[in-house]
């Protein structure tokens, strides 16, 4: 949900796509099933 509000985000000045999007896919990536060990 946050990363389709966030490249709506990128079109609409109002909100601020790119930081949400970047954020939303590094939630995504630590919270993942493979777990936060396999980033780091």
């Amino acid at each position: 949900m946050a990363i389709l509000v966030g490249t709506v985000g990128v079109v609409v000045p109002v909100v601020p796509g790119l930081i949400l999007s970047w954020g939303a896919v590094l939630v995504w990536a630590l919270f993942s099933d493979a777990g936060w060990g396999r980033w780091l």
